[in-house]
This record gives structure tokens, sequence and C-alpha cells, in this order.
């Protein structure tokens, strides 16, 4: 991937990976839907992808996502791993079936609200994950991972601008039962 292809273009294959990592998302989603174990080898593709577009300095680069239904969407190869990471964070398997897929489209415009970075030692751990790009794993809570393990394959996911957005809507939903402008629910939301 690093050299020039047969037409002499040295083009990297970001769509074809963006593709790939929702593949993937949907393979992970239908996982949890069948509250079934992540199928192996899904985060180890997942890291590895992310890896990749970290080392040739592309995550925020737009990238065309073409979609079954003719539609497309422009995102980021950061902003796909981001969203699939904050799914695995909302405790899949204790949802209402289908749930998944609603908040799946929640996050699509809120990782924004997430930094994915270098990994680094922090004042407040809440809301903070650690991802270890060279296993087969997702994100786990900071404060369950062992400081003395950290090494240049772990990143950080923060959360705390998202949690406080969250926060947000749930007090308004609270207050006056109506659903915000910046949220979006799906046909099968869950009522409760």
């Amino acid at each position: 991937m690093s050299h020039k292809s047969l037409w002499g273009q040295n083009k990297q294959p970001l769509q074809a990976i963006l593709m790939t990592m929702n593949y993937l998302s949907q393979s992970l989603i239908y996982s949890f839907l069948e509250y079934a174990p992540t199928p192996p080898h899904i985060w180890q593709e997942l890291n590895f992808l992310y890896k990749y577009v970290e080392n040739i300095e592309q995550l925020k680069t737009p990238v065309k996502l073409i979609s079954s239904n003719k539609k497309s969407e422009t995102t980021t190869i950061e902003d796909c791993y981001k969203r699939i990471a904050l799914i695995s964070l909302a405790d899949p398997y204790h949802l209402p079936f289908g749930a998944i897929w609603e908040i799946y489209e929640q996050v699509k415009d809120l990782t924004e609200l997430t930094i994915l970075g270098k990994f680094k030692d922090v004042n407040d751990p809440n809301g903070v994950f650690v991802i270890n790009l060279n296993h087969d794993k997702g994100p786990i809570p900071y404060i369950k991972f062992n400081l003395a393990n950290a090494a240049s394959h772990h990143r950080l996911l923060v959360t705390d601008k998202l949690v406080i957005k969250i926060q947000n809507y749930k007090e308004q939903l609270k207050k006056d039962s109506t659903i915000s402008s910046g949220l979006v629910f799906s046909d099968y939301h869950a009522e409760n």
C-alpha cells in the first residue's frame, strides 16, 4: 500500500478502509443484537485499520462512504472508529432489542465531542477510556487500566463533552418530554 500502483498513482485506499470498518461495525452490532460474544478478530481488524490510517496521517481526511441504498455520506476514518468505540461502550448487551441501532445513529453526529489521541496520564478518569491497538478488544475504562502497561500502542478516548451533552438531553426530556432538535430517533426507538 505504500508503493505506486500499476497506473503510477500513489492513492491511499481510504474509501475501501472506511467501507471495511463500516462492515466490521455492522458485524459488531449484529453480535450485540443476538446477545452473542463479539466475533473474534473484529477489534483486531478495526484497530489495525485505525493504526494504519494513523500512520499515513489520514485520520481526519473526509472520505465518502457509499451504502447499499445508494445514499452516500462523508465522514473520516477517525469519526468512524470513534463511533464504533462509543457503541461498544453503551453496554449493548443490556439494551432493549434494537436500541443499539438507535445509539449508532445518534453518535454519528456526536463523535466531534470526543477526543481520540495518544495515551497520557489524566487527572480526572471519568469518561476516559483506553484502547490497545495491538489487541482484539475494544475500549476499557481508564480506571481499569494498569498504568504500568502503558505503551505507544495505547490510545485514549475522552468523552467528557459527550457525557455533558447526553446529560443535557436527558434533563430536557425530563422537563418537557419533547425531543430536542439535536436528537434524531429512529423509527424503531425504544420507549423505555
